[in-house]
């Protein structure tokens, strides 16, 4: 099983938060104002991540991943109706 490279992780990564917040920004409501707040801290510290320190790198990616799949989830189920 190949290694995903630091640059490989930091851009799909980045990727996945600009989808996110497409997804947000395509919401008709406001309610989830948190969750845009939540993505653009994830970014934030997505752009303070260097590469000096290999495993450190891996661990602050592994806990940023975490944390967008949290608020993923927060997104999915605001879009569902209802009930």
């Amino acid at each position: 099983m190949a290694t995903t490279s630091l640059a490989e992780r930091q851009k799909a990564l980045g990727a996945r938060i600009a989808a996110a917040r497409a997804r947000l920004g395509a919401r008709d409501d406001f309610e989830h104002d948190d969750i845009g707040d939540l993505l653009e801290a994830i970014n934030d510290d997505l752009e303070e991540i260097t590469h000096h320190d290999e495993a450190a790198a891996h661990a602050r990616y592994d806990a940023l991943e975490a944390r967008l799949a949290a608020a993923q989830s927060r997104l999915d189920a605001a879009g569902r109706p209802q009930r």
